[in-house]
């Protein structure tokens, strides 16, 4: 399971958004995508780019002015060609 957030969320943060928050849970937010205007495309070009594939997943902020601004996913891990351990 992983938090993805939107690229235009991580400017934000670096900009001072969110600071006093990500100080207290001990968050960082180095990594985003950019969502607009095809989040399910760019997250399953991201995850497959990384050998795995998407599962579950909510896209938050959908159905907003500004679309997706986080998405919680599952990474599935393709086993089908993986050797089998004794």
């Amino acid at each position: 399971m992983a938090d993805i957030y939107a690229s235009r969320m991580i400017e934000y943060a670096s900009k001072g958004g969110n600071r006093k928050a990500l100080e207290y849970t001990g968050e960082t937010l180095d990594f985003g995508l950019p969502f607009a205007p095809d989040p399910e495309g760019e997250l399953a070009r991201f995850v497959t780019s990384e050998g795995l594939t998407v599962g579950e997943t909510a896209f938050l902020g959908r159905s907003t002015k500004k679309g997706t601004f986080l998405a919680v996913t599952e990474f599935r891990v393709d086993t089908t060609h993986a050797p089998r351990l004794p």
